[in-house]
């Protein structure tokens, strides 16, 4: 994974969500799902706000009321369905990682302490399991070294990303 490191944090982010997104709707609990797309609006809505606080990013993941992502994974037997849950919380984890270091966080949670590449290529991994492919992978990527360099600060909109995955998508 030597490209994430040339590319900014919000790519990063944009790598996870736009993924994340593609196989959402393949988590058939209501109350998991609902947990998923909030956590996908809110990190949107940190990505392009940054009014969302890491603390809020992470307790969709992992909270103590037990109802957030790692909950939901830990209760699936399905293992497709674990595959899919698998997928967003480490999506999650990574997110919510690059949110605490954006905040200069003293500390992280446990769970994101331990983020790193061998969490990346596990999302990776189980991906491509949920999908079934990984050029949609190579697409992001090369999308996002082109438009989310380290030394190309462009603005981030959603409507752009949604497009080039949508064109890649009909291909």
């Amino acid at each position: 994974m030597e490209w994430m490191n040339d590319i900014s944090e919000n790519g990063k982010v944009l790598y996870f969500l736009s993924l994340i997104e593609l196989i959402v709707d393949k988590i058939k609990d209501p109350d998991a799902y609902d947990i998923a797309k909030n956590a996908i609006e809110k990190s949107w809505e940190w990505i392009l706000k940054k009014n969302v606080s890491a603390d809020d990013l992470y307790s969709f993941l992992e909270n103590i009321d037990e109802n957030d992502i790692l909950s939901h994974l830990q209760m699936e037997k399905d293992n497709y369905k674990e595959c899919v849950l698998m997928c967003i919380a480490d999506a999650l984890a990574c997110i919510s990682y690059e949110a605490y270091t954006y905040e200069n966080a003293e500390y992280f949670p446990e769970t994101i302490e331990t983020v790193g590449e061998d969490t990346v290529d596990e999302f990776n991994n189980t991906f491509i399991k949920v999908y079934g492919s990984d050029q949609i992978m190579n697409d992001i990527k090369n999308y996002l070294m082109a438009h989310h360099s380290k030394f190309n600060k462009n603005d981030i909109e959603r409507e752009s990303i949604y497009a080039f995955i949508h064109e890649k998508l009909s291909e």
